[in-house]
């Protein structure tokens, strides 16, 4: 996808229809940097509030309204949910989910509704987690399911 994670979720907060066409479309190769501010980071959201010249507050909300819309949405596969692609380390996709954790924790969010993307960051993490699960989640998808929004995290 062309131009920066950061820049296609401020876009989408500007214009919520285009969610439906992201999610057809594979992640930006930075969308680690939307994990790390969605996560709340007081350091990350200031760099980028200042790269962007958007408040912080606006800076969290899109990142967090992308993650929402186009990683987290009903249905999303495992990798999408994670916000990595299939060829991704063991170690990225941890990281990941430690941060989209950090974010959605029903500990830390006490929020109902959000709870339910933090059960699929756990059924995705659960497929995904160890060597075996993932090829065993891998063997799951046909070649032709291989688009960007594979159906496979059951709920």
């Amino acid at each position: 996808m062309d131009g920066n994670a950061l820049e296609v979720a401020l876009a989408l907060l500007r214009l919520p229809s285009m969610r439906g066409s992201l999610r057809m479309q594979p992640l930006p190769d930075d969308v680690e940097q939307l994990i790390v501010l969605a996560a709340g980071a007081a350091a990350p959201l200031a760099a980028a509030s200042a790269r962007t010249g958007e408040l912080p507050a606006q800076v969290l909300e899109a990142a967090r309204f992308y993650i929402r819309e186009v990683m987290l949405f009903h249905g999303a596969d495992a990798y999408r949910v994670l916000g990595v692609s299939p060829s991704a380390s063991e170690a990225r996709i941890k990281l990941n989910y430690r941060h989209l954790q950090h974010w959605l924790h029903p500990d830390r969010v006490g929020n109902d509704w959000e709870s339910v993307f933090a059960t699929r960051i756990n059924t995705a993490w659960h497929a995904l987690r160890t060597p075996a699960r993932r090829a065993a989640y891998d063997a799951k998808t046909s070649p032709e399911a291989s688009t960007p929004h594979r159906v496979l995290v059951s709920e």
